[in-house]
Parts: structure tokens; C-alpha cells; sequence
């Protein structure tokens, strides 16, 4: 059997699930978790035969896939994943935060996963009733991951210029989803798009950490990510897998915008 164990946000724990999916098929075994998310989704596993012993998985990376592929991008994309002032590493052949650089055979192979996760009908029905509540031409998605549990991180990928001149190029009939683990992200975002920014704002500080403060913010989490990947255009964060997690769940339909930040763009050069 293979346990999926994962300590960190939701997008992380999404990709963990479909990575074990995928191991669980080649090998015969079950796939489980180790908390109860029947409140929230269930998946599908090829196998239902429980077999020890239990292996655990743990994994934010969709890297378990890579064997299957020998061409995976149209074009090779470099990405640098930033740890910390100390730690950057350039990963040139990965599936991670590749977005549509990715190839549709392997779109297709990995997006089967997936689907295999089905979310419980509430969720739909919340998405469908806020979406609807919203009078605009047009909802774009915005995650903007500010990281407000991480110092490092925060000074080296974030600053909401970036944010705010990707969506100043949207059209200006449309109004904007925001999801964000600052408060404050968001009142800046609605000072500068008066009347065009809706929001949830249930737990809005705790919703990258959904995995570790219980059943409201793990809701607040989820509804957010539901309501992203029904958006057709969505402004993601560089490097998070909550954005990635949202363009897997729109079926790879979504168009992604990715504001480089200026510390990934110096390394570029």
C-alpha cells in the first residue's frame, strides 16, 4: 500500500496524490492517506487489493512522472526553485510549473490523474453559487502567494507590482478572484481595482497552511482553488503549486500569466 503523507499546503498534497496515483497503477497497490478527506474529495485508485508493506510518499513534485516521457515540453523551459537566499537550483527537464510548455500527450496522460480526484458536491455547488453572485463580463483568477511564513522567500519572489501590471492588461469589463494568504494583499488589490476584486475572507492569513489548521481553513483553501480553476485566465505566483494545482484542475484549459520576479529574472541572465 502506499500512504500519502504530506505536511504541507494543499496544491503540494493534490500533486502528492496524483504522483502516488500514477505509482500505485504501475505497481498493483493501493493508494491511501493518512488524514480523513472524505468531507472534502475522494479518488479513484486502479487497485483496490490493500497490500503490505506500506511505503510512504511524500512529494510536492510531479518528478515520478518523468520516466514516462522523453520529449515532455514543446520547447525547454529552464525554471530556478528557490529555496532560500543560500539555496537556488535550475531544474531544466521538469514537469513542475511547466503550464503549457508542457506537451498535450503529456497534458492528457497526466491530467487522467487528476480527474481521478473528485471533490465533494458542496465545493461545486459553493463555486457555482459565488460565481454566479458576481456581476462582470468576465472573472480572472489571481493567486498571489505572498509568502508570509517565509522570510527569504518573500524578499527574493515577491513584490505585487507584478501582479497589479499583469492585471492591469486584462480587459477592464472583467473582475478579479483573488486568493492570497495576506489580508493585506488583498485590500491593496481592491484599493487599486475599485468594485472589480472578490474575495472569501474566511481564514485568509491560514490558507497556505491548510494542511496543519483544521477543517475551516482546509474549506476556505479548497473553495479557493475550486474557484480558481473555473476561471478561464489566471495571474499565478512563480513557484507555487497552489497556481499549478489550479491549471490541472481547469482540465490544462487555463490561460497562465506568471510574473517572473526580478530575482529569478537576474538569474536569467
Amino acid at each position: 500500500m502506499i500512504l500519502v503523507q504530506n505536511y504541507s499546503g494543499l496544491g503540494n498534497l493534490l500533486k502528492n496524490i496524483v504522483s502516488a496515483l500514477y505509482i500505485g497503477e504501475k505497481s498493483g497497490v493501493y493508494v491511501s492517506t493518512h488524514i480523513n478527506y472524505a468531507d472534502f474529495f475522494y479518488f479513484f485508485n486502479a487497485h483496490q487489493v490493500i497490500r503490505l508493506p506500506v511505503r510512504i510518499h511524500n512529494t510536492w513534485s510531479l518528478e515520478e512522472f518523468e520516466v514516462e516521457f522523453v520529449n515532455a515540453h514543446r520547447v525547454g523551459k529552464a525554471l530556478y526553485i528557490v529555496h532560500d537566499k543560500n539555496i537556488t537550483f535550475k531544474a531544466v527537464n521538469g514537469l513542475d510549473f511547466q503550464y503549457d510548455n508542457l506537451t498535450e500527450n503529456v497534458q492528457n496522460f497526466i491530467g487522467n490523474y487528476w480527474k481521478r480526484i473528485v471533490f465533494s458536491q458542496d465545493f461545486s455547488d459553493y463555486a457555482d453559487n459565488f460565481l454566479r453572485c458576481c456581476d462582470v463580463n468576465e472573472l480572472v483568477g489571481v493567486h498571489v502567494r505572498s509568502w508570509s511564513d517565509d522570510d527569504d522567500r518573500k524578499e527574493l519572489l515577491f513584490d505585487l507590482g507584478y501582479y497589479i501590471e499583469a492585471m492591469e492588461e486584462v480587459d477592464r469589463g472583467a473582475g478579479f478572484y483573488v486568493s492570497s494568504d495576506s489580508l493585506a494583499v488583498v485590500e491593496a488589490l481592491s484599493s487599486v481595482f475599485p468594485g472589480r476584486v472578490f474575495y472569501q475572507d474566511l481564514n485568509i492569513e491560514e490558507r497556505h497552511i491548510a494542511y496543519s489548521h483544521g477543517k475551516a481553513t482546509f474549506t476556505a483553501a479548497l473553495r479557493d482553488l475550486l474557484l480558481l480553476s473555473r476561471c478561464r485566465f489566471l495571474i499565478g505566483s512563480y513557484q507555487s503549486t497552489f497556481s499549478e494545482a489550479s491549471w490541472w484542475l481547469s482540465g490544462c484549459k487555463q490561460k497562465v500569466v506568471i510574473p517572473v520576479p526580478d530575482y529569478v529574472r537576474r538569474l536569467s541572465l
